[in-house]
């Protein structure tokens, strides 16, 4: 289990996160939706180690604060919002990092191109790529870095930054099974979000954040209701009900408050 108890943050006198307990699990797709600067990107940065505030988290049991980076790496991996890259590197390269721990890493990274549908494209160079096949490249980066959702017995852990945020709607599907997937196969996903319905469509497990806090974590039938929705994010907003009793979202009224 991925655990964060009465976690804080502050960021030059800001409070940014407050007094959150969050927790996800195995074999479970876990969302972090919410209003932009509610503490979303802060909390997973936490969770994987990149910020240090207060409170406790731990992996698998393992606190992190107290856990080998190396340890840490064969345990989760981090796909962030960007991932800039100065130098001129091949696709096959850049995947090969997330695998450079793995005796077949070549193997692994072609297998993990195939899985985001970018087999072919091994030796075209990454700043030649649209902005959404880079961001295909970089889930393939963190994929082959855990590549097997268990190890030893042990959960892995996908940690990921708004990962459909590039992408049309087929491509944004099919990196959403590739999450459920890894999901069924015993890994645990721990994924910010800013689409409700595809949230609504994939997640088990819903965190809605609002001004640094943790409103509610729920199944997304119980998050996503018309008031809890409308005060996250500050608009009218109604649920709706698709075919297969899927949730949807609509925003009734086109106006926010200007200060």
């Amino acid at each position: 289990m991925l655990s964060a108890n009465a976690i804080a943050y502050h960021n030059r006198g800001k409070t940014v996160l407050q007094g959150v307990d969050f927790t996800a699990r195995p074999g479970e797709v876990t969302a972090v939706v919410g209003p932009s600067g509610a503490g979303k990107t802060t909390l997973l940065k936490m969770l994987s180690g990149d910020l240090s505030g207060t409170g406790r988290i731990t992996l698998n049991g393992r606190d992190i604060a107290t856990t080998p980076l190396s340890d840490l790496a064969r345990m989760r991996a981090v796909l962030p919002q960007a991932t800039p890259l100065a130098f001129p590197f091949t696709v096959i390269e850049v995947v090969r990092l997330g695998a450079a721990q793995a005796t077949d890493a070549n193997r692994i990274a072609r297998l993990a191109l195939r899985h985001v549908g970018l087999a072919g494209f091994e030796a075209r160079y990454y700043q030649e790529l649209s902005g959404g096949e880079q961001q295909r490249v970089q889930l393939a980066r963190v994929l082959s870095q855990v590549w097997d959702p268990v190890g030893n017995g042990t959960p892995r852990w996908l940690l990921l930054d708004e990962p459909v945020s590039s992408l049309d709607i087929g491509h944004q599907l099919q990196v959403m099974e590739i999450l459920r997937d890894f999901a069924r196969r015993g890994g645990g996903v721990v994924a910010v979000m800013h689409d409700l319905n595809l949230t609504a469509m994939v997640a088990d497990s819903v965190a809605l954040f609002r001004g640094g806090r943790l409103v509610l974590q729920a199944p997304p039938a119980e998050v996503f209701t018309d008031d809890r929705l409308s005060h996250a994010y500050g608009c009218e907003l109604r649920v709706s009900r698709a075919p297969r009793d899927c949730a949807y979202v609509l925003p009734q009224v086109a106006t926010a408050a200007i200060a």
